[in-house]
């Protein structure tokens, strides 16, 4: 029974059912929306007025932290799976002295 369960297709459709009661649950519980100044029904703004201009978005910080944990991951998998031989020891190795590139930057 448990197997049916946690099938994709069951799964999928047990989520969506949640999500919808979630979300008429708070469309329920929110307000209404009245005319204001303050910026309360913009995003990210806090019941504030935001501050004009732009802002330079970019990705590199989350590469970065990506990166290390895709390499920190890749070690893991490594060394539960590998054989304790010289290949396995040099790749982990190069794998440190990744780690260290990217916590120095």
């Amino acid at each position: 029974m448990l197997d049916v369960l946690v099938s994709p297709p069951v799964a999928f459709v047990i989520y969506m059912a949640l999500v919808g009661a979630l979300l008429a649950i708070g469309r329920t519980m929110a307000t209404e929306k009245s005319p204001t100044t303050l910026g309360k029904h913009q995003i990210y703004a806090s019941g504030e007025v935001a501050p004009g201009g732009h802002a330079r978005q970019g990705y590199r910080n989350f590469v970065e932290v990506a990166l290390f944990f895709a390499v920190l991951h890749l070690g893991v998998l490594v060394m539960a799976t590998g054989s304790p031989g010289l290949a396995t020891m040099l790749f982990l190795g190069l794998l440190v002295v990744i780690l260290f590139v990217l916590m120095v930057g």
